[in-house]
């Protein structure tokens, strides 16, 4: 829902959505989304491997030509925690989209919310390994959702991302999450999440503010996000996340 491609997809995709902003609530649900039919199952994993993140980055150049920043800043983050850029498949195994968050620490996340932090300098510098973050309080930083296809690949990818909340409100405290849009969807997503607008920009960012959601609020937002994608209306329309990847997803954090 932020940074480079918040919400940002394809030109088939594209929405002029324009509602106002709504207080995050733990009983509030998201909008409901008509999805269209399409074959099942799509899958999703983790760009884990090379040829996998060279997937992430053509999907980036497909819909941004001219990207935020380039290439190696995504292999530096990817060199530091390859488990930050998760691949929606469709049945022939075709990539049609991804989500990435990065882990950080209390300290980056205070800076980036400061609007001390640019985009390039969170996934170059802040970025952390899963396994080195604090469990009982987890701050994230929301890279971005970018789709080049049809609104049904986009919305399936915004499913896995709120699927994959729920999943790590299972394995750890989520106490923080922070971002910012680069598309008019992205800023009308994060203000329809409840997000707090802290009325200033990123550095070097001209158009939209820094968001971010916090303490219990930040857990609330990852609960009912799961809920949503985990209820009826899209059971047989959430990508399923390939078995081994989630395995080792969940490894990362190991029992006490």
């Amino acid at each position: 829902m932020s940074g480079e491609g918040t919400g940002k997809v394809g030109p088939r995709a594209q929405a002029s959505q324009t509602e106002q902003p709504k207080q995050l609530s733990q009983t509030e649900e998201p909008k409901q989304i008509d999805v269209t039919p399409d074959l099942w199952p799509f899958t999703s994993q983790f760009a884990t491997s090379r040829a996998a993140l060279e997937k992430v980055l053509s999907i980036r150049r497909q819909v941004f030509p001219e990207p935020i920043v380039p290439d190696d800043v995504y292999e530096a983050c990817w060199y530091k925690n390859n488990y930050t850029m998760k691949v929606v498949l469709d049945p022939e195994g075709a990539a049609v989209g991804y989500w990435s968050l990065i882990p950080i620490t209390r300290e980056s996340f205070d800076r980036f919310i400061a609007g001390k932090c640019a985009h390039r300098d969170m996934l170059e510098n802040h970025c952390v390994p899963w396994d080195h973050t604090d469990r009982t309080a987890l701050f994230v930083y929301i890279v971005g959702v970018v789709v080049p296809g049809s609104i049904s690949h986009a919305y399936r990818t915004m499913l896995d991302l709120f699927s994959f909340s729920r999943t790590l409100l299972g394995l750890a405290t989520v106490w923080g999450i922070c971002g910012y849009p680069h598309t008019k969807e992205g800023d009308v997503h994060f203000k329809r999440q409840g997000f707090n607008d802290h009325k200033q920009k990123a550095p070097g960012e001209k158009d939209y503010p820094i968001y971010s959601v916090q303490g219990n609020d930040a857990a609330c937002l990852c609960r009912r996000l799961g809920a949503y994608a985990h209820g009826d209306t899209f059971l047989d329309k959430r990508p399923e996340w390939n078995p081994e990847d989630y395995a080792h997803f969940v490894g990362l954090f190991p029992s006490d």
